[in-house]
């Protein structure tokens, strides 16, 4: 029994963390069953419909909010035109980056990889931090390149390239606890974690951009208006010589 337990001990240090299969307690479902479920050729047409359309008319009431939010700042995007240019970007790429990290997520619940009954707030961070420093790299070249090939105006580059590791990070963060949540409650995290993160990116990316962009456009303005009553004292003496 010792030899045993030594030699699990040893083998335990030879393989990496990342690699090692935890095995889930009995009270904690088992993931590859709620991934698979039942047979597809089994189903038929109306479970296959049961099964999808609640959550799909939950998902459609999360996106029609996203109207709302656009028609609620109608006037930014009327005083800022190009600020509607990057509204498909911001929320493609929240649900994009949202969409890696769930899948990654999922796949090492599957691979039992994550210990559903210890804490696991190292995988949401992890993933937060990749979703900062992706958003980072990718806001920064929307910038970069937006403005050298002016396709955007700097203030409006400005607003992505800080919008985007906003959206990023929060969209990871979601991607990431979603399937956690989905396997803690039994429910497929498959069906279920992918498409309400999408859901509630698609809403709250838009309402992070459009702050973001009121926010900085307030500010370049304050900033303009006291540099242009800072030079009006200056400029008048020399209205008064001219006449």
């Amino acid at each position: 029994m010792l030899n045993a337990r030594t030699e699990e001990a040893q083998l335990s240090r030879l393989v990496p963390f990342g690699q090692r299969l935890i095995s889930l307690p009995e009270d904690i479902p088992n993931v590859k069953l709620l991934l698979d479920g039942p047979a597809y050729g089994d189903e038929s047409v109306c479970a296959v419909f049961r099964s999808r359309v609640g959550w799909l008319g939950l998902f459609l009431i999360g996106l029609w909010s996203a109207a709302f939010i656009i028609a609620a700042f109608e006037h930014i995007l009327q005083a800022k035109v190009e600020l509607a240019h990057f509204v498909p970007l911001i929320i493609g790429q929240g649900g994009n980056a949202g969409s890696q990290a769930a899948s990654s997520v999922i796949r090492a619940l599957a691979g039992k990889e994550i210990a559903i009954s210890r804490p696991f707030g190292w995988v949401v961070a992890k993933e937060s931090a990749v979703g900062a420093l992706c958003g980072l790299v990718l806001g920064a070249f929307v910038l970069v390149v937006g403005v050298a090939c002016r396709v955007v105006s700097f203030n409006v580059g400005v607003v992505v390239c800080i919008s985007l590791p906003l959206v990023s990070v929060w969209a990871n963060f979601l991607g990431a606890a979603l399937p956690l949540l989905a396997v803690r409650l039994r429910q497929n995290p498959a069906i279920t974690s992918v498409p309400l993160m999408t859901t509630i990116i698609d809403s709250t990316g838009l309402l992070i951009y459009f702050y973001v962009a009121v926010f900085y456009l307030q500010l370049q303005d304050h900033h303009h208006k006291s540099h242009h009553y800072d030079t009006e004292p200056a400029i008048e003496p020399l209205r008064e010589l001219s006449t």
